[in-house]
């Protein structure tokens, strides 16, 4: 399996192009395949597809192409003051979350549980199903 896999990875793209075309899947042999030098780097192969896709792409290099947005600033520049408040912010932040999360786990008082229970009760009152009532009433014993 091992070797099949390695086998067909070492299959380059014009191998499978030119046999597509004799079996007459395909009626134009395309430019770009047919004079593609085999020493051409990856990075030429993609800007030449860009210009035959695109004829009226201006003659640039690909680096420049690359590098057409790298003076356009796209992130603020911050001073040291405003990088301290956001850390500080995000500490309150943390903090506030914090202590929002121990309030959802804190333990519900007795009062709380009785409350919640006769909610339940009134729920469940329109289920018949006596696995229900049976659970319904051990939980009762447990709360009051």
């Amino acid at each position: 399996m091992h070797l099949s896999i390695g086998a067909w990875n070492d299959v380059q793209e014009t191998t499978i192009s030119k046999a597509f075309q004799h079996a007459g899947f395909t009626t134009e042999i395309e430019e770009s395949q047919e004079n593609v030098p085999d020493d051409m780097g990856e990075d030429e192969l993609l800007i030449n597809e860009l210009r035959r896709r695109n004829p009226l792409l201006p003659e640039i290099s690909f680096q420049d192409f690359l590098n057409v947005d790298s003076d356009v600033i796209c992130t603020e520049e911050m001073s040291d003051e405003q990088i301290i408040a956001d850390i500080m912010n995000e500490k309150e932040e943390l903090s506030d979350f914090e202590q929002e999360e121990n309030e959802i786990n804190a333990r519900p008082t007795a009062k709380q549980a009785a409350v919640w229970f006769l909610r339940l009760r009134h729920f469940l009152q329109g289920n018949d199903n006596c696995e229900m009532i049976s659970s319904r009433d051990k939980m009762k014993t447990c709360i009051f």
